[in-house]
């Protein structure tokens, strides 16, 4: 028999040339922390919907809301009629749900912690290569609460299906008093108080904002209304309970004992992160969430008097707090509030100066004109979650809940190499779906305002304060004048403006370059990490995900994708080479202006493109030339 691959047809073809990965997904349901819920309240049976379960959806990303999910369930009528019977739906809202993911790359190692000689008695594995042994953890990938439920009935079959969010969910519900009235009714024990600057996160940096959120687990009671006189108002706002001690106890108060016990363990748990992209413990963020912005400035600029001996040293009142950040690493670039130095001086004259400015001095509430007041009669309320936003706006940080069910607030990770990472690798074996998009800037020039004094809202004034605007004439030239505006108080400088309006019309236009990704189902990835797609030599960065599990169907991970950072062509003089001359003596840095002229090298005798290596490039925004 002739061999195939001898024939003219054959071509490149070879046998066996294309992998093929072996991979068994699997899903596990949690409800109220368990696999299965109570069934029959009278022999205390137990229903295994897990058994049930046809197919699960999850969503996570970076942005507060994006956490949500579904679970489609088909329950035979002999099952069926224990979850729905008498009109009474076992599956209800308020159950909370926890979804476990199986991994797509096994781990070795898993057991090295059990008794060698008994685990292999058990499992039958032989011992000398029990401590090696590959598995598929289970990954946890969405932790929220069950917002609606519905079932119906075909063919002898219940079909159920539940809505799921996050618990971030509850933060558009638990308001926040920022303003109190000065003649009201409100139970004891309420953090709600009249506030003389209208909002009591007026001049709070971000981090002690967001730490203060974490831990008002319900925020302020609703209703909190002022009243000439009492007998005109009626409410239960100060109604009390009996318990089982026998003392009268307000019911608002038990409704806080419920929720702290309810977020008391370490299922939800808050990150915070540094500017650069250090993780601060519990410890840590207690310590920076707790002190005023005034007190961590002091904290950047001294590190002397840090003895333990001198704590009550009259000359420095702060040295108690210097010891105490030192002692839990907080000293010095350990603190990682202060941006690096960028463009351009903060002083006009002093040219010494860098501008570098840090989160203790940005300000999501700050003081206006006419905002000092106290409210009589009225409240002003808040969500937390549109606090907690306002913050992200004013920074350019992220908060959003992760997929373990942690609260994240941190900077985009756009610059992290993950090349080296599997998990974050999407070579062309992964990818089953892959589409790009480039669309237009939102914007292409951008205004910064800001008051005379930090802290002091007055930008919106056109006649008050300073501001900063500048334009991207590439395109302009390209797509018109496209307008944004700015308010900030961290900055009263014009040239500081300047470089802040350049930086903001990057974010605005992060997402011209943006992907969809289709790959089979792989739980170990997170929003808010940059994938590296080897095939195009880039990095995209993961705004949302979703993880698709059926059984019996195809499990998927889709990933949607912004901010591309790709290899840079450096500009050069084009034309052919001339003699004598090679391409490094046609690449002038100097001129940005002119057309990009890559690199080309050989690789295995292909000739590919190549970025430049070790490119620092410098941008004078006053020189730019729209050709």
């Amino acid at each position: 028999m002739p061999n195939l691959l001898d024939r003219p047809y054959a071509g490149n073809f070879q046998p066996n040339a294309r992998r093929v990965v072996k991979y068994t997904p699997d899903a596990l349901v949690y409800v109220n922390g368990d696999l299965s819920i109570p069934g029959c309240p009278k022999c205390n049976g137990r229903i295994n919907i897990q058994r049930f379960v046809k197919s699960v959806s999850v969503e996570a990303g970076v942005h507060a809301g994006a956490a949500s999910g579904s679970i489609q369930l088909a329950v035979p009528v002999i099952w069926g009629d224990q979850l729905f019977r008498e009109g009474r739906m076992l599956l209800q809202p308020g159950l909370e749900v926890h979804i476990y993911m199986r991994g797509y790359f096994p781990v070795q190692g898993q057991f090295a912690h059990l008794d060698t000689a008994d685990a292999v008695g058990q499992t039958g594995l032989n011992q000398g290569n029990f401590d090696n042994f590959p598995t598929y953890p289970y990954y946890h990938v969405f932790h929220g609460v069950v917002t609606s439920a519905d079932y119906s009935y075909s063919d002898g079959f219940y079909s159920a299906s539940l809505q799921l969010a996050s618990m971030l969910h509850f933060w558009q519900f638990h308001n926040i008093a920022t303003n109190a009235a000065l003649v009201a009714v409100k139970p004891d024990g309420t953090r709600a108080q009249p506030n003389i600057w209208g909002n009591i996160y007026t001049n709070m940096h971000p981090y002690a904002i967001i730490y203060d959120l974490y831990r008002s687990i319900i925020g302020a009671p609703g209703g909190i209304e002022g009243i000439a006189r009492l007998d005109t108002y009626r409410t239960n706002l100060n109604a009390t309970i009996t318990t089982r001690d026998g003392q009268d106890r307000l019911i608002y108060s038990m409704v806080q004992l419920y929720w702290e016990e309810r977020f008391r363990t370490s299922i939800q748990s808050l990150r915070m992160y540094g500017v650069n992209g250090k993780l601060y413990n519990a410890v840590q963020q207690a310590y920076i969430g707790r002190r005023n912005s005034t007190k961590l400035n002091k904290l950047l600029q001294h590190n002397q008097h840090l003895d333990l001996d001198a704590q009550s040293n009259a000359k420095d009142p702060f040295s108690r707090s210097f010891a105490v950040a030192k002692a839990i690493g907080l000293e010095g670039a350990g603190l990682d509030v202060t941006f690096a130095p960028s463009m351009g001086t903060e002083g006009a004259s002093d040219e010494k100066e860098p501008l570098d400015f840090n989160m203790t001095s940005i300000f999501a509430f700050t003081l206006s004109p006419g905002s000092a007041n106290l409210n009589v009669f009225n409240t002003s309320y808040m969500p937390k979650l549109t606090i907690a936003q306002q913050v992200c706006e004013a920074t350019g940080f992220e908060f959003y809940q992760d997929v373990d069910g942690d609260l994240v607030f941190k900077p985009p990770f756009y610059n992290l190499d993950t090349r080296s990472s599997r998990v974050y690798r999407l070579e062309d074996i992964d990818i089953i779906s892959f589409s790009v998009q480039e669309k237009e800037p939102q914007a292409t020039y951008c205004t910064v305002k800001s008051g005379l004094i930090n802290s002091l809202n007055t930008g919106s004034d056109p006649s008050v304060g300073n501001r900063g605007t500048f334009i991207d004439w590439r395109l302009v030239c390209k797509y018109g004048w496209r307008p944004a505006d700015m308010e900030i108080t961290y900055f009263s400088n014009p040239k500081s403006l300047f470089f802040v309006a350049q930086h903001r019309l990057d974010i605005l236009n992060i997402d011209i370059h943006s992907a969809q990704v289709t790959i089979p189902l792989r739980p170990e990835m997170r929003p808010g990490y940059p994938v590296y797609i080897p095939s195009l030599d880039c990095f995209y960065y993961i705004t949302a995900l979703s993880h698709q599990f059926s059984f019996g169907s195809a499990c998927q991970t889709s990933l949607t994708l912004t901010a591309r950072r790709a290899k840079v062509f450096a500009p050069g003089l084009p034309g052919p080479l001339q003699e004598g001359e090679n391409a490094i003596d046609r690449i002038k840095l100097d001129e940005p202006w002119l057309p990009e002229r890559p690199l080309e090298i050989m690789d295995n005798g292909i000739p590919r493109w190549a970025g430049f290596p070790n490119l620092v490039m410098a941008l004078d925004p006053l020189k730019l030339n729209p050709k």
